[in-house]
């Protein structure tokens, strides 16, 4: 969640956290992977395919118009 934080400069906690990487995966921004029962998932972004730039531009859009309730709640005050 801080690392999010730190490059989208939202206010983004560990609850936010599973929504925003299904909201990710959905998008096609993100790729959720397993590494096996009982092993925490991976996660490997679009960003090298992309760009630095339009990925992050892409990121910042989606966080824009995201529909989940909660979204306002991300919003730095």
């Amino acid at each position: 969640a801080q690392w999010i934080s730190e490059r989208t400069s939202l206010s983004v906690t560990a609850r936010h956290v599973q929504e925003l990487v299904k909201v990710l995966a959905q998008a096609n921004l993100i790729e959720i992977g397993g590494a096996g029962i009982g092993k925490p998932n991976t996660y490997t972004t679009r960003e090298d395919q992309m760009g630095s730039e339009l990925f992050w531009t892409q990121v910042d859009a989606l966080l824009l118009v995201w529909k989940h309730p909660a979204r306002k709640a991300l919003a730095v005050q």
